[in-house]
C-alpha cells in the first residue's frame, strides 16, 4: 500500500469534512460574522412555496426563514404563497402572492434599498424614505402600500379599479389615519384598500442541472474476492490498494432525456500464501458504462420541503476484470476476463441546502456476454450483480462542485472456465466485491 497516497487522501477527506460542518453551522465559523455584516437583511417568514435566487446564481431555491439577503437577490411568490423580509434598520417588506421582486442597491440619497417590482405588489412597513419603489423593465399595473410602523391596516374595503401606472412615483407626505397610498400614476392618488394586479405570470420551470457535466475522481479501493473451484482449493483474499480513478461526462438534451458516459479503474493485487504461489498478481478492474437518462420527476414535489429529482438509467457496462486460474494445488495465475452487462438503474438527488446535496445511484446488472483472454473460454451463470454509490456534494460555484463518494461493485456467479494451456476445465463459483472511497471534482457548463 502506498502510504503517502493514503495519508494525503485522509487529509483531504478531513479538511472537506471540517469545511462542510462549518458551513452547516455545526462547527463555529471564523468568517461567519463578517459575511453576515455584508447582508442587507433576512427572510423572516414564508407561506407555502417561496423561491429565492441569489445574486450571481442561475438557480431558484426554496426560501426559508433566516435566509440572509444581499443586494440583487430576487424573491418569487406564487398565487398561494407570500413572504416577509426585514432589513437591518427594522423596515419590513411584505411580499404579496404572485410577485417577483429584486433587491437592488439604492441610488445616491435613495435610502437603504431600491425595491424593483417586476410583477405583483409589496407593502413596505416603516419609514417610506428608507425604501424607493420602482417598476422594471416595462410599465406594469401596480400599486404599493407604505405603512407607518406603529399603524395597523384598516379593514378591507371593496376593491378599486385597476390604475394604469407610469414610471413616476408620487407620495402623500402628510400622515393620515389610514395607510398611506403610493400610486404610480400622473393623476392624483385615490384611496384604495388593496393592490390590484392584472398581468399574466410567466411560465417558471423547475430548476434543472446545467446541460453538460464532467467529473473526475481519485480514491482508494478495498477488494474482497472469494473463488471456489470443484476438486481444488478455495481461494480468497482482501486488499486495500490505490489510487482508483473515475471519469464521467454527459448532458441533458431537454427536460426529459440525456446521456451519461463513465470510466472506472479500480486496482488490486492477489498475493500468494504458504501453500500456494500466485503469478501476475497485480490487476486493474476497468469498467466502461454508456447509458441513456430519462427524467422520472424533477422537483414536482417536495420531501421535507427540499427540492429533489430522479433519473432512470438504461445502458450497457463493459467490465475487464480479474480471474484467478488455479493451475494445481500449489500454483495459481491471475488472468483477465471480460463481461458485457445490460444495466438498469436510477440516480436520485436531494438538495439539502443551497450549496449541499446528496446523491444516491444504483444499478442492477445482467451478463449478456463473457469472454476469456487468449484462447481460453469463459461462461457465467448469474446469481447477482449490482453497483451503486452514495455522494455528498458541495457547490463552490454554479459551475464547480466537489463531492465525497462511496462507490461499490458486487458480483456473484457460477462459472465454467477452460484453460487451453493446461487443457483443463474448471467449474465453480466466485464472489467479487470492491469498494471505493473517492473525492470527485465536477464542472457544469
Amino acid at each position: 500500500m502506498n502510504k503517502p497516497i493514503v495519508i494525503g487522501s485522509l487529509a483531504i477527506f478531513s479538511l472537506l469534512f471540517l469545511y462542510l460542518m462549518t458551513d452547516l453551522g455545526i462547527l463555529p465559523s471564523l468568517h461567519k460574522d463578517s459575511v453576515n455584516k455584508n447582508g442587507i437583511g433576512e427572510i423572516t417568514a414564508t407561506s407555502n412555496s417561496v423561491q429565492l435566487k441569489e445574486n450571481g446564481s442561475l438557480y431558484w431555491l426554496d426560501a426559508k426563514p433566516s435566509n440572509q439577503l444581499q443586494y440583487y437577490d430576487s424573491i418569487l411568490t406564487f398565487e398561494n404563497s407570500k413572504s416577509q423580509i426585514s432589513l437591518k434598520d427594522g423596515t419590513k417588506i411584505e411580499i404579496d402572492p404572485d410577485t417577483l421582486i429584486v433587491l437592488e442597491a439604492p441610488d445616491k440619497n435613495g435610502g437603504e434599498l431600491k425595491l424593483v417590482i417586476i410583477r405583483g405588489s409589496a407593502k413596505v412597513i416603516g419609514d417610506p424614505k428608507r425604501v424607493s419603489i420602482v417598476e422594471k423593465p416595462e410599465p406594469i399595473r401596480f400599486v404599493a402600500q407604505v405603512l407607518n410602523v406603529d399603524e395597523e391596516l384598516a379593514p378591507e374595503e371593496p376593491q378599486a379599479p385597476v390604475v394604469e401606472i407610469q414610471p413616476e412615483i408620487v407620495l402623500q407626505e402628510k400622515p393620515v389615519q389610514r395607510p398611506i397610498i403610493v400610486v404610480i400614476d400622473e393623476s392624483p392618488p385615490e384611496p384604495m384598500a388593496k393592490t390590484v394586479v392584472q398581468i399574466k405570470p410567466p411560465k417558471i420551470e423547475a430548476p434543472r442541472p446545467r446541460p453538460w457535466w464532467i467529473w473526475a475522481g481519485l480514491g482508494m479501493n478495498y477488494v474482497d474476492y472469494a473463488q471456489t473451484v470443484s476438486s481444488l482449493s478455495d481461494v480468497s483474499y482482501q486488499v486495500v490498494k490505490g489510487p482508483s480513478y473515475f471519469l464521467r461526462a454527459g448532458r441533458f438534451f431537454n427536460n426529459s432525456w440525456g446521456f451519461d458516459l463513465s470510466f472506472k479503474d479500480s486496482p488490486g493485487v492477489v498475493t500468494g500464501g504458504e501453500s500456494i504461489s500466485v503469478s501476475n498478481g497485480d490487476y486493474h478492474w476497468r469498467t466502461i458504462t454508456a447509458e441513456v437518462l430519462k427524467v422520472i420527476f424533477d422537483d414536482k414535489f417536495k420531501i421535507f420541503n427540499l427540492s429533489n429529482f430522479m433519473n432512470l438509467r438504461l445502458g450497457v457496462q463493459q467490465h475487464y476484470m480479474p480471474f484467478i486460474v488455479i493451475q494445481n494445488s500449489t500454483s495459481a495465475q491471475v488472468r483477465q476476463n471480460s463481461l458485457t452487462m445490460a444495466s438498469l438503474g436510477f440516480d436520485y438527488v436531494l438538495n439539502k441546502r443551497k450549496k449541499l446535496s446528496y446523491e444516491i445511484q444504483g444499478r442492477y446488472q445482467y451478463p449478456v456476454a463473457a469472454k476469456a483472454s487468449d484462447s481460453n473460454t469463459y461462461a457465467v451463470s448469474p446469481k447477482f450483480a449490482f453497483d451503486g454509490s452514495l455522494g455528498l456534494i458541495y457547490k463552490f460555484t454554479d459551475a464547480l462542485n466537489l463531492g465525497t463518494y462511496w462507490y461499490g461493485q458486487w458480483h456473484t456467479y457460477d462459472f465454467t472456465y477452460f484453460d487451453s494451456v493446461g487443457n483443463t476445465t474448471n467449474t465453480g463459483s466466485q464472489s467479487f466485491f470492491y469498494s471505493n472511497a473517492e473525492l470527485r471534482l465536477g464542472i457544469m457548463f
